[in-house]
């Protein structure tokens, strides 16, 4: 996670760079599926790549499904490695859902009343606007950001997203993913891998195998969590 998070100043610092990497990325996948001739070792050559865990630039994602690399390939045929490269949205920067008016209302409130936070000041807006307009936190405070509104006054308490806290250790998240089926014996199961996530960083503390995403499952992955914790404290 905290890779991607890296990934992420990388992406605002150099966007052209960002989108080499990405074809980079993309172009080591496929360039061995290229040479091969379609049939059966290309399409056990697809299922395995698409079983493999990646570091994908820019993303927490970590599998890339065979239909995706299908297509990868088919872009590259057509226009070579300028093809892989992510497309440049001509809209980006622009809240494209949002009218105007909506706009203009929001920055209006904001700056008359330094001190709202974005719930509030979306709960104001809402009285001025049609009933139909949807407001969401996230592209209200990005709006408000861009405007040179978000800077935190002197008695103001800092404005966070909600379920997002500040510091590290305040809140441990957990997820789980399905991952591909193992072979155990002479019988393939399923595995499902669960993670603890750090609120606040984002760092996984803590990640295990488990043959369920029962509740005993978790019950051991957040034993050995709270060992590890401990033992650092």
């Amino acid at each position: 996670m905290q890779h991607c998070q890296a990934w992420r100043k990388c992406i605002k610092k150099d966007p052209e760079q960002h989108r080499l990497d990405v074809a980079l990325f993309r172009h080591g996948l496929i360039c061995e599926l290229l040479r091969l001739r379609p049939g059966a070792e290309t399409a056990e050559r697809l299922r395995h790549l698409a079983a493999q865990p990646h570091v994908i630039p820019g993303s927490t994602r970590i599998r890339v499904s065979e239909q995706t690399l299908r297509d990868w390939m088919r872009l590259y045929r057509q226009g070579g490695f300028k093809a892989l490269k992510p497309k440049v949205r001509r809209d980006r920067g622009q809240f494209r859902r949002m009218s105007v008016e909506t706009m203009e209302c929001l920055i209006s409130i904001k700056r008359q009343n330094p001190q709202l936070a974005v719930r509030q000041v979306i709960e104001q807006a809402k009285t001025h606007l049609p009933a139909t307009t949807q407001l969401h936190d996230s592209t209200v405070r990005r709006l408000l950001r861009r405007e040179g509104l978000m800077q935190q006054t002197a008695g103001t308490a800092p404005d966070c997203p909600r379920f997002a806290y500040r510091h590290a250790g305040e809140l441990r998240m957990s997820d789980v993913m399905h991952d591909p089926k193992i072979k155990v014996g002479q019988r393939r199961h399923r595995s499902y891998p669960i993670a603890i996530i750090d609120d606040a960083t984002r760092v996984i503390p803590y990640t295990s195998f488990a043959r369920s995403e029962k509740a005993q499952d978790f019950l051991v992955v957040l034993k050995q969590e709270a060992v590890k914790v401990f033992s650092f404290s």
